[in-house]
């Protein structure tokens, strides 16, 4: 059976605040639970003008004079209502999915809070949806951030822990650091409920790798770990089916019959939750199906058939693609040709240079040998040339010898023609 629970919104009180001190004041009243809007704005300063006077106050103490740099502001006003569980959908912020698992965890444990005090563990400072949701049920919610090295809370000071997704974006020491603060603030009975993404389903199965520095948790290690530091562990699994439903026109049933086909249905677990005590572990009604008026499944169904006309539309963009690929590689593969083919030829170029630089030095030695053979005959022709100077010289002086032994016969020759005729002259 499905007990239908009625999800009217829970007033607490209300009230209206005025303040002209900006936006901060907005996230204080909704760490207190308070949904809070915006209904009368001024805007005189940009963000990035307005100056931090808590930061800054020793600065102001010493420069009072030019105290208009200290407080610049927005005027605006709030109302700010102490929500249930209807009003809080808003602040799940845009992803519909997400936001349909959130609020059915809430939900699911208003029951469990009522008149307990209560805090949100975030990895960073969030929404705070899960003060909105319970603020309706528990004597306190408070939300801290769990950014320093521990949690700015007094020994056993709360009943009831609740850390959504937060451990897996954790190194591994400061989620053994996260567990220890979180048994150390819980009274002796106090209960944690914490969940984690099923490593398994959102990433392993998808073929992912998480970017998270923790790395996720599988099953057995989920257990092992909130086991360190708590007794008592109770494992649940949440995953989102479609269902279909049958109801009486203009009759709204208390309950529902639940069919199941348990030998064909094994929902794959998308978020794991263990509900961890040192005490006396409490009989829990969480295992609930849930639903609103937020129209998930069309959402998701729209966003789905959406996806799917991306695909195709992606699919025809891959196949021009793969088409343009084909065409490329026909292309590319007629200028591999060409490029084969001007490889061809240069090497038959470089071939061609290196025979004929073959054929130069063959060349370059005759010539060197020739030059060898041309040397000698110019010394041959150069000792010729020499020898025919002094054969030329030679001659030379014998011929003016001979010119002197003729002329001195001459002398002679007159010589003794003149004695002759001077002896015959004496004979006479």
């Amino acid at each position: 059976m499905i007990k239908k629970y009625s999800m009217e919104t829970q007033f607490a009180g209300g009230c209206i605040v005025y303040t002209d001190f900006g936006n901060d004041i907005q996230e204080l009243l909704e760490g207190y639970g308070f949904s809070c809007t915006i209904v009368i704005g001024h805007k005189f300063y940009e963000p990035e003008e307005i100056t931090d006077v808590d930061a800054t106050y020793g600065e102001y103490l010493d420069k009072k004079a030019c105290a208009e740099k200290y407080f610049k502001y927005n005027s605006i006003v709030i109302s700010a209502v102490k929500a249930g569980i209807s009003d809080c959908n808003p602040y799940f912020g845009q992803q519909k999915e997400k936001s349909f698992f959130y609020l059915h965890r809430y939900v699911a444990l208003c029951e469990m809070v009522k008149g307990k005090d209560v805090i949100e563990v975030e990895y960073k400072q969030g929404s705070g949806r899960g003060c909105h949701v319970l603020a309706g049920y528990a004597k306190t919610v408070r939300r801290i951030s769990f950014e320093q090295a521990d949690l700015p809370l007094q020994n056993s000071d709360v009943d009831v822990v609740i850390c959504f997704d937060t451990v897996e974006y954790l190194e591994m020491e400061r989620q053994r650091i996260l567990l220890e603060e979180i048994q150390r603030v819980l009274k002796p009975d106090g209960i944690l409920v914490i969940v984690t993404p099923n490593k398994m389903e959102n990433m392993d199965r998808l073929g992912l790798k998480s970017e998270c520095p923790g790395g996720g948790f599988y099953q057995d290690e989920f257990v092992d770990f909130v086991s360190r530091e708590f007794r008592h562990v109770c494992l649940y699994k949440q995953f989102l089916e479609v269902a279909s439903f049958l109801e009486k026109f203009d009759t709204v049933s208390n309950s529902l019959n639940l069919f199941e086909d348990r030998e064909q249905y094994n929902p794959k677990p998308k978020y794991m939750m263990a509900v961890a005590t040192n005490g006396k572990l409490p009989e829990l009604k969480l295992s609930s199906v849930y639903m609103n008026e937020s129209e998930e499944y069309y959402f998701m169904q729209n966003s789905i058939n959406n996806r799917k006309f991306q695909a195709k539309q992606k699919d025809n963009v891959i196949m021009l693609q793969e088409e343009e690929l084909g065409r490329r590689a026909v292309e590319l593969d007629h200028r591999m040709d060409k490029i084969n083919e001007l490889g061809r030829l240069l090497q038959e170029a470089e071939n061609v240079i290196k025979l004929q630089g073959e054929e130069l030095e063959r060349r370059a030695v005759e010539l060197d040998h020739r030059m060898d053979k041309i040397n000698e005959l110019d010394r041959l022709v150069q000792e010729a040339e020499n020898i025919l100077r002094l054969q030329t010289k030679q001659m030379e002086e014998s011929e003016k010898l001979e010119i002197k032994v003729r002329n001195e016969k001459g002398i002679i020759g007159r010589l003794n023609k003149k004695f002759m005729i001077g002896r015959g002259e004496r004979d006479v």
